[in-house]
């Protein structure tokens, strides 16, 4: 489905009534472009709203594989009800479930510039509907935005995106001066509404890009959770700025890495007296690059400053501040997760290794040096049944002879007879008369079984030959 060129399709009412639902299943859908005409720009737009004291109904998109709004479009749910006859009419909820939502671009050159948008936004004293996006990828670039902001007496709703998945939500880039950015905020007696990010894979803020809630009017202003596996922010930031007096909190859960990268913020502010938001950061590591070039801030004006706590395992190249320019500064705690060492010690097996070798003459004496022993099985000393099986480390496998192989026999020596001496260490050696070399030593008593054979020479000493 393509909504182009100031096209659109729309449910609203403008009393008492109800609106209408409006519902869409399709592959694509996309909204593109805008209309120029008598000196109005009319947005492509899907849109649901209500200008009078009836409810609007909400509208949903599932089923599709890729939702784009570029080059101006608008996908919106919004209320006016300007007087108190109008009554608080309520905003319809934005529903979109899709595998990719992109929401890119503004309107182009010479019209004046207006972004691509998913928004719910009241305008008078009616409540404004909540935007719930559901997909593997959300791209929100060059200029896009995904907005509640309330600017009048009603409250504006939530933002909750799921990214499925191991993809990513990306919010990137600028174009014609309008920043890309997911914001709720108020600008009047209405309450902003909160964002809510559960993304099982990356978030990513690069070139100018934002994430914010915000309160510039006495409305108070909403909050910011969001969960990922790995948040990089590059040249972008995350905010909650408050002037209304009562603090706009941030809170991260992020599974590995929380990468802050040229000038790249993490703000909670409080303006005039109002008392600096709190922010709360769980991560295995948090890395600023270049150092000190980026910051995690809870400051105030006249209030006193907001608290940050910070769970990680390191943090590198940033150092959090909670001020106050004219009341009591904040908090700052950085906790790291308890670690036992105890856990990683493996006890050593109690039981001696058994060193008894089988010998086929061995020395022998009280003088004599004794030989080594060196047990090494297949890869070092092999683990004990109650040991943790590690993994990685070198195997040297057993030999094993194929069928061509000759197995050679292994002699069995008999016990020689009772008084035979043992063989000793061999002190020198000689010739004999038919050339051949004869080890020769003086023999102890004998006390071994070991096969040797015992010759004597021509002067009547016995020398020992191994057999």
């Amino acid at each position: 489905m393509r909504v182009l060129e100031g096209g659109s399709i729309s449910t609203q009412t403008a009393r008492s009534g109800q609106g209408g639902k409006l519902e869409i299943q399709a592959e694509s859908v996309e909204v593109d472009g805008s209309d120029f005409a008598n000196g109005d720009i009319q947005q492509s737009q899907i849109e649901a709203g209500t200008m009078g004291a009836g409810n609007a109904q909400n509208l949903s998109i599932r089923g599709a594989k890729r939702v784009a709004v570029t080059n101006g479009g608008r996908i919106s749910s919004g209320t006016s009800t300007p007087d108190a006859e109008s009554g608080e009419a309520r905003g319809g909820e934005i529903i979109i479930e899709s595998q990719v939502v992109e929401v890119s671009g503004t309107t182009p050159d010479p019209l004046p510039a207006l972004s691509s948008s998913i928004n719910a936004e009241p305008s008078g004293l009616g409540e404004g509907g909540s935007v719930e996006i559901t997909a593997d990828n959300i791209r929100v670039n060059n200029g896009g935005e995904i907005t509640t902001n309330a600017s009048g007496a009603g409250n504006a709703g939530e933002i909750r995106l799921t990214v499925t998945g191991d993809k990513t939500l990306l919010v990137s880039g600028e174009q014609r001066g309008r920043a890309s950015c997911i914001s709720a905020g108020t600008t009047g007696d209405g309450r902003a509404g909160n964002i809510l990010v559960d993304a099982t894979g990356n978030v990513i803020l690069e070139d100018n890009a934002e994430i914010s809630v915000s309160s510039t009017g006495s409305g108070d202003p909403g909050n910011i959770e969001l969960s990922a596996q790995n948040l990089t922010l590059n040249d972008s930031r995350i905010s909650a700025v408050s002037s209304s007096g009562r603090d706009a909190n941030i809170q991260l859960a992020i599974a590995d890495l929380l990468l802050m990268e040229n000038g790249s913020a993490i703000t909670a502010e409080a303006q005039n007296n109002g008392d600096g938001g709190n922010i709360d950061i769980r991560a295995d590591f948090i890395i600023g690059v270049p150092a000190n070039a980026n910051q995690i801030q809870a400051n105030a004006f006249e209030g006193g400053g907001g608290n940050i706590s910070i769970s990680t395992r390191g943090i590198i190249g940033i150092t959090p501040t909670a001020s106050s320019e004219l009341g009591v500064d904040g908090k700052v705690e950085i906790s790291s997760p308890e670690v036992d060492p105890s856990q990683a010690v493996v006890r050593l097996a109690d039981d001696p290794i058994s060193t008894e070798v089988m010998q086929a003459c061995s020395p022998g004496g009280q003088t004599v040096a004794q030989s080594e022993f060196v047990y090494t099985g297949r890869s070092g000393l092999p683990p004990s049944p109650t040991e943790i099986v590690t993994q990685g480390g070198p195997t040297v496998g057993w030999a094993t002879g194929s069928e061509a192989t000759t197995q050679t026999a292994v002699k069995e020596y008999e016990a020689m007879p009772e008084g035979t001496p043992s063989l000793v260490e061999a002190k020198t050696w000689r010739h004999t008369a038919d050339g051949q070399i004869q080890l020769v030593a003086v023999a102890p008593v004998a006390t071994s079984s070991v096969d040797c054979m015992i010759q004597a020479d021509a002067d009547g000493e016995e020398s020992y030959e191994a057999d």
